[in-house]
């Protein structure tokens, strides 16, 4: 258990994992050149990054009043600007209440922003006013929740979940293709085929998440929003569902907006990150030069509070020993 707490000294390729673990599987290895999951729709010619966010302020109405004078607001982002290339992973990062997954939501169009643009694909989002024109560019954008005992409908078997944006996208020729195109994605995301008949209450909250992460690849999107994934889950189970989101990401070629409270997972997981605090981007810098000269002092901070488990062993190996077999 102890060796699969995420490192916060080094970086690791992958993630060490409890051997013993019943569904500490290996993803089923598709030839993605010929299959459907590896044949990406609307693969749009666009120039920059892959995805902009421009001076983004958004604010929520903490007390409403018929006189705008009288309302008062919470200022959930303050001019917020970033960018992701295509292919990598940035991180966002801070406390709670920061506005990180406000951010996230902001960019799948679940909050409209107040002020600024979000541009995808060199299309400027913000400025989409029908749900028509926005359904191309959302099928391309998908998000794994935080929870993954609430973000699964209680009433569906596994295998309608993850149809569902299949056939509402209409991404397949058939009911058939659909159905073979489920069994493949819980094969690939190490569940089996067989999961697909049963309930979201029949499995625990790894293989839920595992669910959740089929279910946005349904669509083959082009960047996938990870909004803290793993902070319901064992450290364990945790390093599971890392570890797939980077073989994920290799294979598929993602480019991943990952959020967290957790520096160590973050360190793992980036490229690039983005320090967070009370709406506000206050740093953007490579991960590791984060980690070793933060600029600004909040991100110090952050950084000097973060737990560290060198030195400690598991029956007389150090965490770096076990790290290392691993790789």
């Amino acid at each position: 258990m102890i060796s699969a707490v995420p490192r916060s000294d080094v970086k690791l390729v992958r993630f060490p994992l409890v051997s013993y673990i019943e569904d500490a599987k290996e993803m089923s290895h598709l030839d993605l050149k010929h299959h459907w999951l590896g044949q990406s729709q609307d693969q749009r010619q666009y120039q920059g990054a892959l995805l902009r966010v421009e001076h983004c302020n958004l604010r929520f109405v903490t007390r409403d009043s018929f006189f705008p004078s009288r309302r008062e607001y919470l200022q959930a982002t303050n001019d917020v600007s970033f960018e992701i290339v295509e292919g990598e992973t940035f991180g966002l990062v801070g406390e709670s209440g920061s506005g990180k997954s406000t951010i996230a939501r902001a960019i799948t169009g679940l909050y409209p922003p107040d002020s600024g643009q979000i541009w995808f694909e060199g299309i400027e989002l913000t400025a989409i006013k029908t749900e028509q024109e926005r359904r191309p560019l959302r099928r391309q954008m998908q998000m794994v929740f935080q929870n993954p005992y609430s973000s699964l409908n209680p009433r569906m078997r596994v295998e309608d979940i993850i149809a569902e944006p299949i056939r509402f996208h209409r991404l397949a020729g058939s009911e058939a293709q659909t159905r073979g195109i489920v069994a493949d994605l819980l094969d690939y995301v190490g569940l089996g085929r067989a999961a697909g008949v049963k309930f979201p209450h029949e499995f625990s909250g790894g293989q839920r998440q595992r669910i959740s992460i089929a279910r946005a690849l349904a669509t083959r999107p082009r960047l996938l929003i990870c909004d803290e994934p793993t902070s319901a889950l064992d450290v364990s189970v945790q390093a599971q569902i890392l570890n797939l989101l980077k073989d994920l990401q290799d294979e598929l070629r993602l480019t991943m907006l990952f959020i967290s409270h957790d520096l160590p997972v973050i360190r793992q997981m980036c490229d690039r990150i983005g320090v967070m605090k009370k709406g506000t981007l206050v740093e953007v810098a490579p991960t590791e030069q984060l980690f070793t000269q933060a600029a600004d002092p909040y991100s110090r901070s952050l950084i000097s509070l973060m737990p560290e488990f060198k030195g400690m062993s598991r029956e007389g190996l150090d965490i770096s020993d076990v790290a290392a077999g691993q790789n």
